[in-house]
């Protein structure tokens, strides 16, 4: 596959948190919260592994101007039980500004948690000005729907697969991906895969 290398100028950054588990229509809510439960604790207990470019995007993230305040956060469908665990199992510091399964009504495939992102660092969706890093052709959907340029990353999914969810920008994953500050704007330059 060939690549290129594209600049996008954004407000703030919305990423996706890998680790979801989505149940649906079970009647006994309380035996889908313990299988969750189950699962997540399973999960942590295995061991995460940090995905290549995280940290060295996140720190590039972090060097920008106070005046712009935090720019960036996490949304995920991930619980309030296991999201802290999963972040602090890699290191990394909860954003003020994360949305998780139990901030939103309706999850992905609709765009509310990726809107309530965005409202939580002060942007307007309707702008178009903010990116979202999605490695799922649901959540690139439940992106473009939130009015986000999205980065679809193929992590999890093959560029084929995610081509299909017509994602703005693909990479292979986000040691692809650096950012720069430009003011109290973000400039990101991808290195994008043709499919």
């Amino acid at each position: 596959m060939a690549s290129e290398s594209t600049k996008v100028l954004v407000d703030g950054i919305l990423f996706d948190m890998d680790g979801e588990l989505q149940l649906k229509d079970d009647p006994d809510e309380s035996k889908l919260r313990a299988e969750v439960t189950r699962f997540e604790v399973e999960v942590i207990a295995k061991g995460l592994v940090l995905l290549p470019g995280v940290m060295p995007l996140l720190d590039q993230l972090s060097t920008g101007p106070e005046s712009a305040g935090t720019r960036w956060t996490i949304v995920t469908s991930a619980t309030r039980f296991y999201t802290p665990q999963a972040l602090k199992s890699v290191e990394i510091q909860i954003p003020e500004h994360i949305v998780m399964a139990e901030d939103v009504a309706r999850g992905k495939p609709h765009p509310d948690p990726y809107l309530k992102g965005a409202e939580n660092l002060g942007l307007d969706p309707a702008q178009g000005k903010h990116a979202l890093i999605e490695d799922a052709p649901s959540g690139v959907r439940a992106g473009k729907a939130a009015g986000s340029k999205v980065i679809g990353v193929c992590t999890s999914h093959t560029a084929e697969e995610i081509a299909a969810a017509e994602p703005d920008f693909i990479v292979e994953d986000l040691t692809k991906v650096s950012a720069a500050w430009v003011g109290t704007q973000i400039e990101l330059t991808l290195e994008t895969v043709q499919v």
